[in-house]
């Protein structure tokens, strides 16, 4: 382990990029949790909290297609910097604007500015990292990203008590502009296989039907996208359902839904570890696992009956949805043509916004009808076909060339 952080934080690129994106998550959940409680005291209703998430997905809904265009068509790292100066001031200006309906405009527009930030990350990696260390850099991201997911949500609690609102947000700016101004000083190379003769929205929704040729007729590239559509799909109603599993299923308190979250984050963070230390196990291996591990154990979480046995499963669950992610982050990275991975990363993000709404919506239906444990076993089935699926008619293609370091 030792060697390997030697070895992508001797990537002064890589290392750079790395504390700036960081340190950026922190502010942000910080920020967003922060939000949550402002939200809540102001209006005591948690549809209005429910709103923000509707808020947040959305975008991805809309316009993440569009996103991944501009990322493939212009500098990559120039997109990230003004991403973050936009989201800063966003956020800058909820703190001082206490009208829940202007909150609700800003998280959409930080929301719509985060759609090219996240793919022109990741479309940056094969760049600036060796194909050897890909999985290396994937799974550190994702470890930092579950310890800020474990600390934040408590700090976030403290801050706003004891400092307010308004200084988290002007923390999460100044958290953003700091990311801006280190992406700034990165000397990434811009590599441009896909050269663009035109500009203007009728050419980029010509690179969209573009995008969605080769996306077709890329045979790997739609396997990617059918199997991250099945886990959201699956796993969606899982995650944003499980104060509901908690309370009725187990009949457990909130301080056993707040044992649960944690479980299920400090298992994400293994999952990220176990994927830093997978010996001779390939990316393919670690995703078939995960994908058919991760089934089973929805599938056995909907019959559990104890909590002690709930808190198990769900730090399995999130150890294998990490495992799940980094191996497919890398595949694609791997084996899909740079000057589509902004499009593909978008298309994940659309992926998750249509999921997170028919989870909110299907989801919550269907367990008012057929109750919450149904609800688990038919998520679970869905990951664990999903699985079946992918391993009986996927082989992975001829890798692409070397990127230029």
């Amino acid at each position: 382990m030792h060697e390997r952080i030697k070895l992508l934080l001797g990537n002064k690129q890589f290392s750079l990029l790395w504390i700036a994106l960081t340190q950026s998550q922190f502010g942000t959940l910080l920020n967003l949790v922060a939000l949550s409680l402002f939200i809540f005291d102001k209006t005591h209703s948690g549809a209005a909290v429910g709103l923000l998430e509707i808020a947040m997905a959305i975008p991805s809904i809309l316009i993440g297609i569009f996103a991944g265009v501009v990322v493939d068509r212009y500098n990559r790292k120039w997109i990230m910097v003004i991403s973050d100066v936009i989201r800063g001031f966003l956020f800058l200006a909820i703190g001082f604007i206490p009208n829940t309906q202007f909150i609700y405009l800003f998280v959409f527009s930080s929301s719509l500015a985060s759609l090219f930030h996240s793919p022109a990350y990741f479309a940056i990696l094969p760049n600036i990292i060796k194909k050897d260390l890909l999985s290396g850099a994937n799974s550190f991201t994702e470890m930092s990203s579950q310890f800020v997911r474990i600390t934040a949500p408590g700090l976030a609690g403290i801050c706003y008590i004891q400092f307010g609102f308004t200084f988290i947000c002007i923390f999460n700016c100044a958290t953003y502009l700091l990311s801006a101004i280190i992406i700034t000083f990165i000397n990434i190379p811009q590599a441009e296989p896909y050269q663009q003769h035109s500009s203007g929205l009728k050419a980029i929704l010509a690179d969209v039907s573009e995008g969605f040729r080769m996306i077709n007729s890329n045979h790997f590239a739609k396997w990617v996208l059918f199997v991250y559509g099945g886990l959201q799909l699956g796993a969606g109603a899982i995650v944003i359902l499980m104060v509901v599993f908690v309370k009725e299923a187990l009949g457990g308190s909130d301080m056993d839904f707040g044992m649960v979250m944690s479980a299920t984050a400090i298992g994400s963070f293994l999952g990220a570890a176990l994927s830093w230390f997978r010996g001779k196990l390939t990316e393919t291996t670690i995703l078939r696992i995960s994908l058919i591990s991760l089934g089973i154990s929805v599938m056995l979480t909907a019959i559990s009956s104890v909590i002690w046995l709930a808190l198990s499963l769900f730090g399995i669950i999130g150890v294998m949805q990490t495992a799940l992610s980094i191996s497919m982050n890398t595949l694609m990275q791997k084996y899909v043509a740079n000057e589509l991975l902004g499009r593909i990363f978008a298309a994940m993000g659309t992926i998750v916004g249509v999921s997170q709404l028919l989870s909110m919506g299907l989801g919550g239906f269907m367990a008012d009808v057929v109750g919450i444990r149904t609800v688990y076993m038919i998520g679970g089935a869905i990951i664990l076909s999903t699985a079946i699926l992918a391993s009986c008619h996927v082989n992975l293609p001829t890798p692409t060339e070397e990127a230029a370091i």
